[in-house]
């Protein structure tokens, strides 16, 4: 079971601002949105991901900067 992701609104209007931006034949999808979020926020590497989605890790890394997206981090305490 995939772990629940919560995005900022704001994070979420961006993302869509990006779809809609480019409506060109290659598009991203909603589908292919979700499975690239959830994919990174899980931790899953970005050559595994562009291959679920049959893009680029080009493309895949290029979106991810765009939308600001960041990985979930484990807090680390310094000793």
């Amino acid at each position: 079971m995939d772990p629940e992701v919560n995005f900022d609104p704001r994070q979420v209007r961006a993302m869509e601002a990006l779809v809609s931006r480019h409506k060109r034949r290659n598009a991203w999808t909603i589908g292919e949105l979700e499975i690239l979020k959830h994919g990174f926020k899980s931790g899953k590497r970005i050559k595994t991901i562009a291959y679920e989605i049959g893009r680029s890790m080009t493309a895949v890394n290029k979106f991810i900067s765009r939308s600001g997206l960041e990985r979930n981090r484990k807090s680390r305490s310094r000793r």
